[in-house]
Protein backbone atom coordinates (compact mmCIF):
# COMPACT_ATOMS: atom_id res chain seq x y z
CA UNK A 1 0.00 0.00 0.00
CA UNK A 2 1.41 3.59 -0.97
CA UNK A 3 1.46 6.02 1.71
CA UNK A 4 2.03 9.94 1.00
CA UNK A 5 3.80 12.04 3.58
CA UNK A 6 1.81 15.50 4.81
CA UNK A 7 4.53 17.62 2.94
CA UNK A 8 3.33 15.23 -0.70
CA UNK A 9 -0.34 15.71 0.37
CA UNK A 10 0.06 19.26 1.05
CA UNK A 11 1.80 20.24 -2.32
CA UNK A 12 -0.70 17.99 -4.53
CA UNK A 13 -3.46 20.25 -2.90
CA UNK A 14 -1.68 23.54 -4.08
CA UNK A 15 -0.92 22.04 -7.50
CA UNK A 16 -5.29 21.49 -7.25
CA UNK A 17 -5.49 24.73 -5.82
CA UNK A 18 -3.62 26.86 -8.05
CA UNK A 19 -4.99 24.85 -11.58
CA UNK A 20 -8.65 25.53 -9.58
CA UNK A 21 -7.64 29.25 -9.00
CA UNK A 22 -6.28 29.66 -13.01
CA UNK A 23 -9.00 27.92 -14.25
CA UNK A 24 -11.86 30.34 -12.55
CA UNK A 25 -9.74 33.33 -13.26
CA UNK A 26 -9.33 32.90 -16.70
CA UNK A 27 -13.22 31.73 -17.44
CA UNK A 28 -14.04 36.06 -16.55
CA UNK A 29 -11.83 37.09 -19.14
CA UNK A 30 -12.62 37.32 -23.28
CA UNK A 31 -9.81 38.15 -24.78
CA UNK A 32 -7.53 37.50 -27.69
CA UNK A 33 -4.57 35.41 -26.03
CA UNK A 34 -4.02 34.48 -22.43
CA UNK A 35 -0.37 33.37 -20.51
CA UNK A 36 0.63 32.55 -17.37
CA UNK A 37 4.08 33.03 -16.34
CA UNK A 38 5.53 31.68 -13.23
CA UNK A 39 5.76 34.25 -11.03
CA UNK A 40 9.75 33.80 -9.77
CA UNK A 41 11.44 32.39 -12.47
CA UNK A 42 9.34 34.29 -15.44
CA UNK A 43 9.14 31.15 -17.90
CA UNK A 44 5.86 30.25 -19.31
CA UNK A 45 3.41 27.94 -17.74
CA UNK A 46 0.10 28.06 -19.66
CA UNK A 47 -1.11 29.14 -23.03
CA UNK A 48 -3.33 27.99 -25.60
CA UNK A 49 -3.46 27.04 -29.11
CA UNK A 50 -5.06 30.42 -30.10
CA UNK A 51 -2.34 32.86 -27.95
CA UNK A 52 0.93 30.49 -29.03
CA UNK A 53 -0.13 31.66 -32.57
CA UNK A 54 -1.11 35.37 -31.96
CA UNK A 55 2.40 35.24 -30.18
CA UNK A 56 3.56 33.94 -33.19
CA UNK A 57 2.01 36.42 -35.17
CA UNK A 58 2.87 39.52 -32.95
CA UNK A 59 6.12 38.81 -32.06
CA UNK A 60 7.38 35.76 -34.37
CA UNK A 61 8.61 34.19 -31.05
CA UNK A 62 7.64 30.31 -30.90
CA UNK A 63 6.43 29.67 -27.41
CA UNK A 64 6.44 26.47 -24.95
CA UNK A 65 5.74 25.69 -21.15
CA UNK A 66 8.91 26.10 -19.55
CA UNK A 67 10.29 28.35 -22.07
CA UNK A 68 11.65 31.63 -20.09
CA UNK A 69 10.87 34.66 -21.05
CA UNK A 70 14.41 36.11 -20.68
CA UNK A 71 14.89 33.60 -23.15
CA UNK A 72 12.05 34.31 -25.73
CA UNK A 73 13.25 36.93 -27.36
CA UNK A 74 16.93 35.84 -28.25
CA UNK A 75 17.81 38.49 -30.66
CA UNK A 76 16.05 41.65 -28.97
CA UNK A 77 17.40 41.52 -25.31
CA UNK A 78 15.91 44.86 -24.23
CA UNK A 79 12.49 42.97 -24.81
CA UNK A 80 12.71 40.40 -22.65
CA UNK A 81 14.11 42.81 -20.26
CA UNK A 82 10.87 45.11 -20.88
CA UNK A 83 8.57 42.41 -20.01
CA UNK A 84 10.37 41.15 -17.25
CA UNK A 85 10.54 44.97 -15.79
CA UNK A 86 6.86 45.01 -15.98
CA UNK A 87 6.42 41.33 -14.40
CA UNK A 88 8.14 43.35 -11.50
CA UNK A 89 5.89 45.98 -11.82
CA UNK A 90 2.77 43.62 -10.82
CA UNK A 91 4.52 42.04 -8.47
CA UNK A 92 5.16 45.60 -6.68
CA UNK A 93 1.58 46.82 -7.21
CA UNK A 94 -0.75 44.49 -8.11
CA UNK A 95 -2.97 44.42 -11.27
CA UNK A 96 -1.97 46.70 -14.31
CA UNK A 97 -2.82 47.33 -17.88
CA UNK A 98 -0.86 49.27 -20.89
CA UNK A 99 -0.50 49.59 -24.28
CA UNK A 100 1.97 48.44 -26.54
CA UNK A 101 2.74 47.91 -30.12
CA UNK A 102 3.35 44.77 -31.84
CA UNK A 103 7.02 44.83 -33.87
CA UNK A 104 5.94 42.54 -36.02
CA UNK A 105 2.39 43.88 -37.15
CA UNK A 106 2.25 47.36 -36.03
CA UNK A 107 -0.80 46.83 -34.30
CA UNK A 108 -2.08 48.48 -31.32
CA UNK A 109 -1.94 45.65 -28.13
CA UNK A 110 -4.17 46.22 -24.74
CA UNK A 111 -2.18 44.20 -22.35
CA UNK A 112 -3.44 43.47 -18.46
CA UNK A 113 -1.41 41.86 -16.29
CA UNK A 114 -2.57 40.48 -13.12
CA UNK A 115 -1.24 37.97 -10.11
CA UNK A 116 -2.71 35.08 -8.61
CA UNK A 117 -2.58 34.42 -4.71
CA UNK A 118 -2.62 31.08 -3.43
CA UNK A 119 -1.85 31.15 0.35
CA UNK A 120 -1.24 35.35 -0.10
CA UNK A 121 1.89 34.65 -1.98
CA UNK A 122 1.75 35.53 -5.98
CA UNK A 123 2.42 32.12 -7.65
CA UNK A 124 1.66 33.36 -11.71
CA UNK A 125 0.97 36.15 -13.36
CA UNK A 126 -1.49 36.29 -15.77
CA UNK A 127 -1.33 37.76 -18.97
CA UNK A 128 -4.13 39.15 -21.17
CA UNK A 129 -3.58 40.71 -24.78
CA UNK A 130 -6.21 42.45 -26.63
CA UNK A 131 -5.67 43.09 -30.60
CA UNK A 132 -7.52 47.15 -30.02
CA UNK A 133 -6.77 47.66 -33.80
CA UNK A 134 -10.18 47.37 -35.13
CA UNK A 135 -12.05 49.28 -32.31
CA UNK A 136 -9.41 51.78 -32.80
CA UNK A 137 -10.20 51.84 -36.71
CA UNK A 138 -13.65 51.29 -35.54
CA UNK A 139 -13.45 54.70 -33.67
CA UNK A 140 -11.56 56.14 -35.94
CA UNK A 141 -13.98 56.10 -38.83
CA UNK A 142 -16.66 57.15 -35.85
CA UNK A 143 -14.80 60.02 -35.38
CA UNK A 144 -14.30 60.92 -39.12
CA UNK A 145 -18.25 60.53 -39.85
CA UNK A 146 -18.54 62.74 -36.95
CA UNK A 147 -16.24 65.24 -37.89
CA UNK A 148 -18.06 64.90 -41.19
CA UNK A 149 -21.53 65.13 -39.66
CA UNK A 150 -20.54 67.95 -37.99
CA UNK A 151 -18.99 70.16 -40.81
CA UNK A 152 -22.23 69.59 -42.60
CA UNK A 153 -24.14 70.77 -39.69
CA UNK A 154 -22.13 73.62 -38.70
CA UNK A 155 -22.61 74.80 -42.15
CA UNK A 156 -26.33 75.03 -42.20
CA UNK A 157 -27.82 77.97 -41.03
CA UNK A 158 -31.22 76.40 -39.41
CA UNK A 159 -30.45 75.84 -35.89
CA UNK A 160 -29.84 72.02 -34.39
CA UNK A 161 -29.49 70.13 -31.49
CA UNK A 162 -30.30 66.69 -30.29
CA UNK A 163 -30.88 65.61 -26.75
CA UNK A 164 -30.59 61.49 -25.27
CA UNK A 165 -33.28 59.22 -24.76
CA UNK A 166 -34.70 59.38 -21.93
CA UNK A 167 -33.18 61.77 -19.96
CA UNK A 168 -33.25 64.30 -22.56
CA UNK A 169 -29.75 65.98 -22.10
CA UNK A 170 -28.22 67.53 -24.61
CA UNK A 171 -25.69 65.66 -26.52
CA UNK A 172 -25.19 68.03 -29.61
CA UNK A 173 -25.68 71.51 -30.85
CA UNK A 174 -24.21 72.82 -34.21
CA UNK A 175 -22.79 76.14 -34.17
CA UNK A 176 -25.89 78.38 -35.40
CA UNK A 177 -28.06 77.29 -32.51
CA UNK A 178 -25.20 78.30 -30.07
CA UNK A 179 -24.60 81.49 -31.64
CA UNK A 180 -28.57 82.36 -32.19
CA UNK A 181 -28.57 81.22 -27.88
CA UNK A 182 -25.78 83.36 -27.46
CA UNK A 183 -27.44 86.12 -28.94
CA UNK A 184 -30.56 85.71 -27.38
CA UNK A 185 -29.83 85.05 -24.14
CA UNK A 186 -26.13 86.31 -23.53
CA UNK A 187 -25.02 82.77 -21.83
CA UNK A 188 -21.90 80.92 -22.16
CA UNK A 189 -21.54 77.42 -24.47
CA UNK A 190 -21.15 75.61 -21.44
CA UNK A 191 -24.48 76.91 -19.49
CA UNK A 192 -26.10 76.69 -23.09
CA UNK A 193 -25.18 73.04 -23.62
CA UNK A 194 -26.28 72.49 -20.51
CA UNK A 195 -29.77 74.28 -20.99
CA UNK A 196 -28.94 76.88 -18.38
CA UNK A 197 -30.69 79.45 -20.35
CA UNK A 198 -34.25 77.72 -19.64
CA UNK A 199 -36.27 77.87 -17.15
CA UNK A 200 -37.59 75.25 -15.18
CA UNK A 201 -40.96 75.95 -16.91
CA UNK A 202 -39.58 76.02 -20.17
CA UNK A 203 -37.71 72.82 -19.66
CA UNK A 204 -40.77 71.07 -18.72
CA UNK A 205 -42.53 72.63 -21.96
CA UNK A 206 -39.60 71.13 -23.82
CA UNK A 207 -40.02 67.71 -22.29
CA UNK A 208 -43.98 67.78 -22.88
CA UNK A 209 -42.65 67.88 -26.71
CA UNK A 210 -39.82 65.49 -26.68
CA UNK A 211 -42.61 63.05 -25.17
CA UNK A 212 -44.77 63.51 -27.87
CA UNK A 213 -42.17 62.93 -30.44
CA UNK A 214 -41.19 59.77 -28.73
CA UNK A 215 -44.72 58.76 -29.26
CA UNK A 216 -45.49 60.51 -33.18
CA UNK A 217 -41.68 60.31 -34.43
CA UNK A 218 -42.36 63.63 -35.96
CA UNK A 219 -43.59 67.14 -34.98
CA UNK A 220 -43.53 70.27 -36.29
CA UNK A 221 -45.11 73.86 -35.08
CA UNK A 222 -44.26 77.84 -35.23
CA UNK A 223 -43.83 79.05 -31.71
CA UNK A 224 -42.15 82.58 -30.61
CA UNK A 225 -38.82 82.23 -28.40
CA UNK A 226 -39.17 82.46 -24.99
CA UNK A 227 -36.90 85.56 -25.58
CA UNK A 228 -36.93 88.73 -27.93
CA UNK A 229 -39.04 88.64 -30.99
CA UNK A 230 -37.92 85.78 -32.49
CA UNK A 231 -40.25 83.63 -34.57
CA UNK A 232 -39.58 79.76 -34.86
CA UNK A 233 -40.13 77.07 -36.75
CA UNK A 234 -39.55 73.52 -35.39
CA UNK A 235 -39.21 70.26 -36.77
CA UNK A 236 -38.83 67.42 -34.02
CA UNK A 237 -38.08 63.93 -34.84
CA UNK A 238 -36.54 60.62 -33.94
CA UNK A 239 -33.68 59.61 -35.09
CA UNK A 240 -30.57 56.86 -35.19
CA UNK A 241 -26.73 58.47 -34.09
CA UNK A 242 -24.14 56.81 -33.06
CA UNK A 243 -26.66 53.90 -33.06
CA UNK A 244 -28.81 54.96 -29.80
CA UNK A 245 -31.94 56.59 -31.04
CA UNK A 246 -32.41 60.47 -29.95
CA UNK A 247 -34.37 63.52 -30.37
CA UNK A 248 -33.49 66.01 -32.81
CA UNK A 249 -34.62 69.53 -32.45
CA UNK A 250 -34.17 71.46 -35.75
CA UNK A 251 -35.74 75.07 -35.90
CA UNK A 252 -35.63 78.04 -37.95
CA UNK A 253 -35.59 82.14 -37.59
CA UNK A 254 -38.51 82.69 -39.72
CA UNK A 255 -39.14 86.40 -38.13
CA UNK A 256 -37.54 88.19 -41.36
CA UNK A 257 -39.32 85.84 -43.50
CA UNK A 258 -42.81 86.58 -42.09
CA UNK A 259 -42.30 90.36 -42.29
CA UNK A 260 -40.76 90.33 -45.93
CA UNK A 261 -44.02 87.99 -46.43
CA UNK A 262 -46.18 90.34 -44.99
CA UNK A 263 -44.85 93.69 -47.08
CA UNK A 264 -45.33 91.77 -50.18
CA UNK A 265 -48.76 90.71 -49.39
CA UNK A 266 -49.42 94.52 -48.80
CA UNK A 267 -47.15 95.31 -52.06
CA UNK A 268 -49.12 92.80 -53.90
CA UNK A 269 -52.10 93.76 -52.95
CA UNK A 270 -51.34 97.50 -53.99
CA UNK A 271 -50.42 96.02 -57.43
CA UNK A 272 -53.69 94.18 -57.40
CA UNK A 273 -55.89 97.43 -56.82
CA UNK A 274 -53.86 99.06 -59.30
CA UNK A 275 -54.83 96.36 -61.68
CA UNK A 276 -58.14 96.24 -60.94
CA UNK A 277 -58.66 100.13 -61.31
CA UNK A 278 -57.21 99.49 -64.74
CA UNK A 279 -59.81 96.87 -65.46
CA UNK A 280 -62.49 99.14 -64.68
CA UNK A 281 -61.54 102.11 -66.71
CA UNK A 282 -60.97 99.21 -69.84
CA UNK A 283 -64.25 98.44 -68.83
CA UNK A 284 -65.79 101.90 -69.28
CA UNK A 285 -64.01 102.37 -72.18
CA UNK A 286 -66.25 99.74 -73.83
CA UNK A 287 -69.38 100.99 -72.76
CA UNK A 288 -69.10 104.44 -73.93
CA UNK A 289 -69.00 103.11 -77.17
CA UNK A 290 -71.81 101.17 -76.64
CA UNK A 291 -74.86 102.43 -74.82
CA UNK A 292 -77.26 100.29 -75.02
CA UNK A 293 -75.42 97.48 -73.38
CA UNK A 294 -73.78 100.06 -70.63
CA UNK A 295 -73.65 98.04 -67.56
CA UNK A 296 -74.04 95.00 -69.17
CA UNK A 297 -70.21 93.77 -68.31
CA UNK A 298 -71.00 94.61 -64.60
CA UNK A 299 -73.78 92.80 -64.57
CA UNK A 300 -72.70 89.71 -66.19
CA UNK A 301 -69.83 90.34 -63.66
CA UNK A 302 -72.27 89.79 -60.71
CA UNK A 303 -73.71 86.90 -61.51
CA UNK A 304 -70.81 85.23 -62.81
CA UNK A 305 -69.19 86.01 -59.19
CA UNK A 306 -72.32 84.51 -57.98
CA UNK A 307 -72.29 81.33 -59.55
CA UNK A 308 -68.42 80.91 -58.76
CA UNK A 309 -69.18 80.97 -54.93
CA UNK A 310 -72.35 79.00 -55.37
CA UNK A 311 -70.09 76.23 -56.83
CA UNK A 312 -67.56 76.98 -54.06
CA UNK A 313 -64.54 77.99 -56.26
CA UNK A 314 -61.50 79.57 -54.31
CA UNK A 315 -60.13 82.91 -53.95
CA UNK A 316 -57.96 82.28 -56.84
CA UNK A 317 -60.66 81.65 -59.25
CA UNK A 318 -62.86 84.04 -58.25
CA UNK A 319 -60.69 86.43 -58.93
CA UNK A 320 -59.90 85.57 -62.33
CA UNK A 321 -63.68 85.31 -63.08
CA UNK A 322 -64.13 88.72 -61.96
CA UNK A 323 -61.63 90.22 -63.78
CA UNK A 324 -62.06 88.13 -67.30
CA UNK A 325 -66.14 88.95 -66.98
CA UNK A 326 -65.85 92.80 -65.80
CA UNK A 327 -63.81 93.45 -69.48
CA UNK A 328 -64.99 90.14 -71.55
CA UNK A 329 -66.65 92.63 -74.09
CA UNK A 330 -63.35 94.99 -74.32
CA UNK A 331 -62.97 93.78 -78.08
CA UNK A 332 -66.18 95.27 -78.91
CA UNK A 333 -64.60 98.58 -79.16
CA UNK A 334 -63.37 97.60 -82.74
CA UNK A 335 -66.61 96.54 -83.73
CA UNK A 336 -68.31 99.85 -85.80
CA UNK A 337 -70.77 102.10 -84.32
CA UNK A 338 -73.40 102.06 -86.57
CA UNK A 339 -73.41 97.82 -85.77
CA UNK A 340 -73.48 97.64 -82.09
CA UNK A 341 -76.23 100.70 -82.16
CA UNK A 342 -78.24 98.91 -84.93
CA UNK A 343 -82.08 99.05 -84.11
CA UNK A 344 -83.09 95.81 -86.27
CA UNK A 345 -81.69 92.27 -86.28
CA UNK A 346 -78.09 92.25 -87.62
CA UNK A 347 -77.76 90.87 -91.12
CA UNK A 348 -74.68 87.72 -92.18
CA UNK A 349 -71.94 90.29 -92.88
CA UNK A 350 -72.45 92.51 -89.90
CA UNK A 351 -72.79 89.44 -87.53
CA UNK A 352 -69.42 88.04 -88.95
CA UNK A 353 -67.78 91.36 -87.83
CA UNK A 354 -69.53 90.98 -84.74
CA UNK A 355 -68.09 87.71 -83.80
CA UNK A 356 -64.40 88.93 -84.37
CA UNK A 357 -64.87 90.74 -80.76
CA UNK A 358 -63.65 87.64 -78.87
CA UNK A 359 -60.14 87.32 -80.40
CA UNK A 360 -59.99 90.99 -80.70
CA UNK A 361 -60.68 91.33 -77.12
CA UNK A 362 -58.13 88.64 -76.32
CA UNK A 363 -55.37 90.17 -78.53
CA UNK A 364 -55.97 93.46 -76.45
CA UNK A 365 -55.72 91.65 -72.87
CA UNK A 366 -53.30 88.82 -73.57
CA UNK A 367 -49.82 90.85 -73.14
CA UNK A 368 -50.87 93.23 -70.44
CA UNK A 369 -49.95 90.69 -67.54
CA UNK A 370 -53.24 89.27 -66.08
CA UNK A 371 -53.31 85.79 -65.39
CA UNK A 372 -53.52 83.87 -68.70
CA UNK A 373 -57.19 82.49 -67.52
CA UNK A 374 -58.49 85.88 -67.78
CA UNK A 375 -57.92 86.45 -71.94
CA UNK A 376 -58.63 82.89 -72.39
CA UNK A 377 -62.25 83.87 -70.51
CA UNK A 378 -62.81 86.45 -73.22
CA UNK A 379 -61.43 84.21 -76.48
CA UNK A 380 -64.02 81.32 -75.46
CA UNK A 381 -66.94 83.11 -73.78
CA UNK A 382 -69.40 82.37 -76.98
CA UNK A 383 -68.12 78.68 -77.21
CA UNK A 384 -70.56 76.13 -76.49
CA UNK A 385 -70.22 72.86 -75.35
CA UNK A 386 -71.74 71.09 -78.64
CA UNK A 387 -69.26 73.25 -80.94
CA UNK A 388 -71.65 75.61 -82.17
CA UNK A 389 -70.01 78.16 -80.65
CA UNK A 390 -67.56 80.89 -81.87
CA UNK A 391 -64.43 81.72 -82.86
CA UNK A 392 -63.47 78.40 -82.77
CA UNK A 393 -66.14 75.83 -82.71
CA UNK A 394 -64.52 74.42 -79.24
CA UNK A 395 -66.27 71.64 -77.39
CA UNK A 396 -66.63 70.63 -73.80
CA UNK A 397 -63.60 69.53 -72.45
CA UNK A 398 -60.90 72.31 -74.88
CA UNK A 399 -63.15 75.07 -72.65
CA UNK A 400 -62.15 76.17 -69.68
CA UNK A 401 -64.10 76.09 -66.43
CA UNK A 402 -63.82 79.86 -66.11
CA UNK A 403 -65.35 80.89 -69.24
CA UNK A 404 -68.02 78.27 -68.91
CA UNK A 405 -69.62 79.96 -65.75
CA UNK A 406 -69.26 83.54 -68.01
CA UNK A 407 -71.16 82.15 -71.12
CA UNK A 408 -74.09 81.09 -69.11
CA UNK A 409 -74.01 84.12 -67.23
CA UNK A 410 -73.26 86.39 -69.93
CA UNK A 411 -76.59 84.48 -71.89
CA UNK A 412 -78.80 85.10 -68.93
CA UNK A 413 -78.16 88.70 -68.53
CA UNK A 414 -78.45 89.41 -72.28
CA UNK A 415 -81.74 87.83 -72.88
CA UNK A 416 -83.26 89.12 -69.65
CA UNK A 417 -82.23 92.74 -70.33
CA UNK A 418 -82.68 95.53 -73.27
CA UNK A 419 -80.53 95.21 -76.58
CA UNK A 420 -81.36 97.81 -79.61
CA UNK A 421 -82.72 95.14 -81.43
CA UNK A 422 -85.20 94.20 -79.54
CA UNK A 423 -87.16 95.06 -76.08
CA UNK A 424 -85.44 92.91 -72.44
CA UNK A 425 -87.11 89.06 -72.91
CA UNK A 426 -87.14 88.89 -68.95
CA UNK A 427 -85.49 86.30 -66.74
CA UNK A 428 -87.70 83.71 -67.29
CA UNK A 429 -87.07 83.05 -70.51
CA UNK A 430 -83.42 83.64 -69.96
CA UNK A 431 -83.56 80.34 -67.66
CA UNK A 432 -85.54 78.54 -69.61
CA UNK A 433 -82.64 79.15 -72.67
CA UNK A 434 -80.34 77.74 -70.22
CA UNK A 435 -82.42 74.79 -68.98
CA UNK A 436 -83.15 73.80 -72.40
CA UNK A 437 -79.70 73.27 -73.78
CA UNK A 438 -77.89 72.75 -70.23
CA UNK A 439 -75.54 69.72 -70.51
CA UNK A 440 -75.66 70.69 -74.88
CA UNK A 441 -74.46 73.78 -74.69
CA UNK A 442 -74.14 75.04 -71.60
CA UNK A 443 -71.97 73.05 -68.94
CA UNK A 444 -74.91 71.07 -66.24
CA UNK A 445 -73.05 71.93 -63.05
CA UNK A 446 -72.85 75.63 -64.15
CA UNK A 447 -76.45 75.99 -64.82
CA UNK A 448 -77.55 74.12 -61.60
CA UNK A 449 -75.58 76.84 -59.81
CA UNK A 450 -77.35 79.19 -61.91
CA UNK A 451 -80.62 78.50 -61.66
CA UNK A 452 -80.22 78.07 -57.47
CA UNK A 453 -78.51 81.52 -57.14
CA UNK A 454 -81.66 82.93 -58.66
CA UNK A 455 -84.13 80.75 -57.64
CA UNK A 456 -83.40 79.93 -54.36
CA UNK A 457 -81.19 82.62 -53.31
CA UNK A 458 -83.26 85.63 -54.93
CA UNK A 459 -80.15 86.82 -56.94
CA UNK A 460 -81.10 90.22 -58.99
CA UNK A 461 -79.43 92.55 -61.46
CA UNK A 462 -78.35 95.58 -60.08
CA UNK A 463 -80.23 97.73 -62.15
CA UNK A 464 -77.44 100.31 -62.22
Amino acid sequence: MTTFSNESIRNKQSIMNVDSIRFKTLLTFNEVAIFTVDANDYFFTSFGEDSKTFFQENFQIEIFEGLKVENAFPTHKQQSQYWISMFERVKREGEITFVTDSPITQHHLRVTMKPMFVEGKIIEIIILFSDLSNLIESQKQKQEEYEKFKAVMDNTSDHIYMVDVPNFNIIYRNQASIDFIRRMYHSSDEDIMQSKHLTLEQKEWWHTQFNEVLEKKQIQFRRPSFVGEAILDFKVQVVQFSEKPVIMVISKDVTETIEYQEKLIVANQRIFDQLMKSIQAISKIGELRDLYTAGHQRRVDQLALAIAKKMQLNHELLEIIHMGSIIHDIGKIYIPYEILSKPDVLNEYEMGIVKTHPQKGHEIIKDIGLPHEVSLMILQHHERLDGSGYPFGLKDHEIILESKILAVADVVEAISSHRPYRPALGIEVALDEIIRYKGIKYDAMVVEACLSVIQDDGFEFDKK
